[in-house]
């Protein structure tokens, strides 16, 4: 379902963006009217939507295929194979859908292999320019995608860093001997002040020394 909704979108920009440039080319030739006007841009975008739906489909096929990301070949191939067969949709529903449409767009009324081959030169062009730029694009998400992976896996190093180095400290600071330590010094300065201090300041540097230790 998110391929088909892929495809409608792709072809359905498409068929706007090239049928609003037929439509800016050739809008003198419809009537002045603007309901007039707006039918034939919509004639102009239906019928260049429905010839881009074989590119927006192989695109969106290759780049299933090759989910890491496509080549500039893998691209142009697909891009020749949907012109190709797009063409050929053009060529038949000009001809035999809504007849004059090529009359209009073209200047001329155009045989069925005429209208193919215009139709290839014009999918071709704007699919290769809309393929490159497609392209360039998906690159620059999957650099980007790259870049946060790698700061993600930094940031999940320095997090296990830091808690194999709380548990180190941790362990050299064990609680249970720090309280007994601590109770044995308060009872000592009710008996003799100086062995309290000097019991304090080696627990101090027992300190001092185990958390030099622990973050070296």
């Amino acid at each position: 379902m998110r391929d088909l909704s892929r495809v409608v979108a792709g072809a359905a920009l498409g068929g706007l963006f090239i049928g609003s440039m037929e439509f800016v080319q050739t809008q003198g030739l419809a009537a002045s009217a603007w309901h007039e006007q707006a039918v034939w841009l919509a004639r102009l975008v239906l019928h260049w939507a429905i010839s881009c739906v074989p590119i927006a489909a192989a695109a969106v096929s290759l780049e299933r295929r090759a989910p890491g990301g496509a080549s500039v070949r893998e691209y142009a191939g697909a891009v020749f194979v949907g012109a190709s067969v797009g063409a050929c949709v053009m060529a038949l529903h000009g001809l035999y859908v809504d007849r004059g449409i090529g009359q209009w767009a073209i200047g001329m009324d155009l045989d069925l292999h005429a209208r193919y081959l215009y139709g290839v030169w014009v999918l071709g062009f704007w699919g290769s320019l809309g393929a490159a730029l497609h392209a360039a694009d998906q690159r620059q998400k999957r650099y980007s995608e790259k870049l946060r992976g790698a700061e993600l896996a930094r940031i999940s190093r320095q997090q296990r860093l830091a808690q194999a180095n709380l548990a180190a400290l941790h362990s050299r600071f064990e609680p249970d001997r720090l309280l007994a330590s601590l109770r044995a010094i308060e009872e000592a300065y009710g008996a003799d002040v100086a062995a309290a201090d000097r019991m304090l300041d080696d627990l101090i540097r027992e300190s001092r020394c185990a958390l030099g230790r622990t973050l070296a």
